[in-house]
């Protein structure tokens, strides 16, 4: 398994798979910027894709939240069983609550359209 310079395995939760054939040199237009900024992370870190050690979610977390994976995903820190949770991610009340720190690496901003009513 994979270890860090303190001995700790880092798991990852498989809540949208892994990326572990990721790798600079590999055309992904369509891999979301996140994952490869959390690519790049984990080198920093000493790791690479390949090494982490990916946990599909629990029952608990998919009980917990049946409408968003998301979700599921950031229970399944609270409740220990994963280490991170690759993906961009709203740091929405629901998750807040939870008691999990998020960190903005970009802000993105989002307009609603609606139409008028003509009366």
């Amino acid at each position: 398994g994979n270890v860090l310079a303190t001995g700790k395995t880092v798991v990852a939760s498989n809540f949208c798979g892994s990326f572990a054939s990721l790798s600079p040199q590999a055309p992904y237009p369509e891999l979301d910027v996140s994952l490869k900024f959390a690519y790049h992370v984990l080198l920093d870190l000493g790791l690479t894709p390949e090494e982490l050690n990916y946990r599909d979610v629990s029952k608990a977390s998919l009980s917990f939240s049946s409408g968003s994976n998301y979700t599921n995903c950031v229970h399944e820190l609270v409740l220990g069983n994963a280490d991170l949770c690759l993906g961009d991610f709203w740091g929405t009340p629901e998750r807040l609550l939870l008691g999990v720190g998020f960190s903005g690496v970009y802000q993105e901003n989002v307009f609603l359209l609606v139409p008028c009513s003509s009366k």
